[in-house]
């Protein structure tokens, strides 16, 4: 406590928090922290601008050359005890002394522009995670079972706003949660919330190629990391559902997707040679 009297005593009689005072009593602000969130101060310099009379108050203008960004408001200064504590909600901070009443009377009710920079150390730039988090949104969006927290299945795309508020996070399939104080850890991984099985549908059934996970292939295991590996021979097309090539031909009209594989060989049919009528042999 004997610090900050000590510390604002100081101040009485030196320009902090301002670079200097020209005309303006000394002990006017005895301390400052001005914090923004859109303005580069590292770049932009920024200035006690003005001040006026309005309603019985003083009110102080801070801000860039271009730009007000803050206004400080001392009530009634005749009637004050100093020092006095000004803090704005979005984490400012003016104190002014008693040289806010010498201000106050020769202050008029049309704004008197002052331009006196502000000592860059009070000035503070709180941006992206300094912030905080003020609303959560993901991509893409599914629909959600009615009165439910699980996902409509098959999954069905949706248009959600961002979400503010009061938010609940729960598993998924594939996709778990670990919250831990103030840290929400989301991860996503095999086995991790939400189980599947067989009868676990996220795709249309117009769009369902196989009834079962696929485990063997002729007989045939995945590697120890659970993929197969298809190799193409000769005459051979091994190509996704969705990038058919031209000279692909077949007769069958499936609905295709990117989990689609299509197998065929590769000649077309006028590659291949008609049959040679061969009279018979007289006997």
């Amino acid at each position: 406590m004997y610090q900050v009297i000590d510390w604002l005593n100081e101040n009485e009689l030196r320009a902090f928090p301002l670079l200097y005072n020209g005309t303006l009593p000394s002990d006017l602000l005895l301390d400052l922290q001005l914090i923004f969130k859109f303005h580069d101060i590292e770049n932009t310099p920024i200035f006690f601008k003005s001040y006026k009379k309005f309603a019985g108050n003083l009110e102080l203008v801070f801000g860039t050359s271009t730009e007000d960004v803050f206004t400080a408001v001392l009530p009634s200064p005749n009637d004050q005890t100093y020092p006095y504590y000004y803090r704005a909600d979005n984490g400012c901070l003016v104190v002014f002394g008693q040289g806010a009443k010498a201000l106050f009377i020769e202050a008029s009710v049309t704004s008197t522009s002052v331009n006196i920079p502000v000592d860059p150390s009070s000035c503070y730039q709180f941006n992206n995670a300094w912030l905080g988090v003020s609303s959560i949104s993901c991509s893409p969006n599914k629909q959600t079972a009615a009165n439910l927290r699980t996902p409509t299945l098959p999954l069905v795309p949706t248009v959600i706003p961002p979400l503010v508020g009061d938010i609940t996070f729960v598993a998924g399939y594939n996709f778990r949660v670990n919250i831990n104080n103030s840290a929400i850890d989301l991860e996503i991984g095999g086995g991790y919330g939400l189980k599947m099985d067989c009868s676990t549908f996220f795709l249309e059934e117009t769009f369902r190629d196989c009834s079962d996970i696929v485990s063997y292939i002729n007989g045939v295991p995945p590697d120890a990391t659970g993929t197969f590996r298809l190799l193409q021979g000769a005459d051979i097309n091994i190509v996704s559902g969705n990038t058919l090539t031209a000279d692909f031909q077949d007769s069958f009209q499936q609905k295709a997707n990117e989990h689609s594989l299509f197998v065929g060989l590769s000649f077309q049919q006028n590659d291949l040679c008609l049959p040679v009528n061969i009279p018979p042999s007289p006997l």
